[in-house]
């Protein structure tokens, strides 16, 4: 069942409360006057309308949404190269060793 808005609910209510107020069997029966639609009109719209969204929060079931959560599934990983394997040979020059022992 969808919800309706205030709007489409005051809608309907109208439009049911139409079809109590006209003659017309087998569709309608005429059980309101004029009269009395406007006064049941007004009373529903002061009470009802009026704490439509309270009404609808309360009386309209909630869904609970539960989440569960999970460790992934890990596979046995190869452990990684150590690192002096994958670097590449740098030869060291004499003379950027000695600048930088030597400070001046």
């Amino acid at each position: 069942v969808a919800r309706l808005s205030p709007g489409s609910s005051f809608d309907f209510f109208k439009k049911l409360l139409l079809q109590h107020c006209i003659q017309r069997p087998p569709f309608s029966v005429g059980v309101f006057s004029h009269q009395d639609l406007q006064e049941v009109q007004n009373y529903a719209m002061n009470t009802f309308f009026r704490h439509y969204k309270l009404y609808q929060y309360v009386y309209v079931t909630h869904q609970v949404l539960i989440v569960k959560q999970r460790r992934p599934l890990l596979l046995s990983v190869p452990a990684p190269a150590p690192l002096s394997e994958d670097l590449p040979e740098i030869e060291e020059d004499e003379e950027v060793l000695h600048l930088l022992s030597d400070p001046q």
